[in-house]
């Protein structure tokens, strides 16, 4: 049996020559391979942890809207608290009241109005501190809350400059006002933007009257 171009010697220089240069591309790849080698491994390093990264951002940042979530249920949830918030405005008035006949600031914290105003300034701040630490979501809570908290302190302007007189008490309801200032500054903005809504005229039915241009309306008229 014969094996063919292998038989002859002079056949075996071209593929030897050929499988030398292959080996010795394959020597060159792995040499840069080993010289790159850090590099890539630097890279993927870097790579994962950017993943890692933005992992921990994500989990974090939906951590942050369930806690303004659940505050918000919970809030809502609580029968005795939407009472004291539906009364807000009621005692208010009954406290500026208070406030303008000239009674002290120890007399005026003792009345049943003065802590259900209180109660709701102190949930306002409750929420104002936890987006300032990261712990609620700042757009979730500025979507469903920011009406609630800008008007109640603009309402309530009295009572707390009232209240902040006192050294102690200079502190009250900060991080309120400081949240209050940028949700205003951003609904205003908002407001801004919004399209005008056309009024229709209101057209009020009265009693029909004869015009000229109907005949049926017109007196008959006499031949002389």
């Amino acid at each position: 049996m014969g094996m063919g171009p292998l038989n002859d010697p002079a056949n075996w220089a071209p593929m030897g020559s050929l499988l030398i240069d292959g080996l010795g591309v394959v020597g060159n790849y792995l040499t840069k391979a080993a010289i790159y080698a850090p590099l890539v491994t630097a890279t993927v390093a870097t790579i994962a942890g950017g993943i890692a990264y933005y992992s921990i951002h994500v989990t974090r940042t939906i951590a942050r809207k369930r806690a303004a979530i659940d505050f918000f249920l919970k809030t809502e949830a609580d029968k005795s608290i939407v009472d004291i918030f539906q009364r807000f405005e009621e005692s208010l008035q009954t406290v500026n009241k208070d406030i303008d006949a000239g009674r002290m600031l120890s007399e005026v914290t003792r009345t049943s109005h003065y802590k259900d105003v209180h109660t709701c300034l102190n949930i306002h701040e409750l929420l104002a501190i936890g987006v300032a630490n990261e712990v609620f979501d700042e757009r979730v809570a500025y979507h469903y809350w920011s009406a609630a908290l800008v008007g109640h302190k603009k309402k309530a302007e009295k009572l707390i400059n009232f209240s902040r007189e006192a050294p102690d008490d200079y502190s009250a309801y900060i991080g309120m006002l400081k949240l209050s200032e940028v949700w205003e500054t951003e609904l205003v903005d908002w407001a801004s933007k919004q399209p005008s809504v056309p009024r229709r005229a209101i057209v009020v039915q009265g009693p029909a009257t004869p015009t000229a241009l109907d005949p049926s309306t017109q007196p008959p008229t006499t031949t002389s």
